[in-house]
């Protein structure tokens, strides 16, 4: 599968691209629980062997054992959806490419932005940038030029709004 990415065309273009230094992180700290729920599995299921019958062999046993296989599948689907997220900016057009697909061109006109609320700057704050239809949100926890983005968006609808109308 061709992997699709937008390259600078021009000296005042930027591609933001997603770190996932954040989310190894957030793996290092799963890990001994995923392992430890694994153990409690195993635990669970050698104390109350198949012959006994005993109906705590599926908690004691197989529930630790399926958390740790969904904890594990949730990880799996975040990485898959961050992997190769992109943000660019140019002079004409905010620029998002998912990973797949083409990237999403959004004219500056038509660019609708909503920074991070006060309430959630400390902690994970994310923005969202939508022209009507198509909605992009992207987070600081993946990107790590997240407030140069906010502010290079911030500036470019403020200059947009200063030039004066011919009609």
């Amino acid at each position: 599968m061709p992997v699709v990415d937008f390259a600078r065309t021009g000296p005042k273009e930027r591609v933001f691209r997603v770190s996932l230094r954040n989310f190894w992180l957030l793996c290092g700290i799963a890990a001994p629980f995923i392992v430890a729920l694994i153990g409690m599995g195993r635990f669970g299921l050698m104390a109350f062997p198949p012959e006994s019958g005993d109906p705590f062999r599926f908690l004691t046993g197989y529930l630790p054992i399926l958390l740790s296989v969904v904890c594990l599948a949730g990880l799996t689907t975040v990485y898959a959806r961050n992997v190769r997220r992109r943000i660019g900016v140019s002079p004409k057009y905010f620029l998002y490419l998912e990973g797949k697909g083409q990237p999403v061109h959004i004219r500056w006109e038509d660019v609708l932005f909503s920074g991070p609320r006060p309430d959630q700057r400390k902690l994970f704050p994310s923005a969202l940038v939508c022209d009507g239809k198509t909605f992009i949100r992207f987070e600081k926890f993946f990107f790590p030029d997240f407030e140069e983005i906010c502010e290079t968006i911030q500036t470019t609808k403020k200059n947009l709004s200063h030039k004066e109308l011919v009609i």
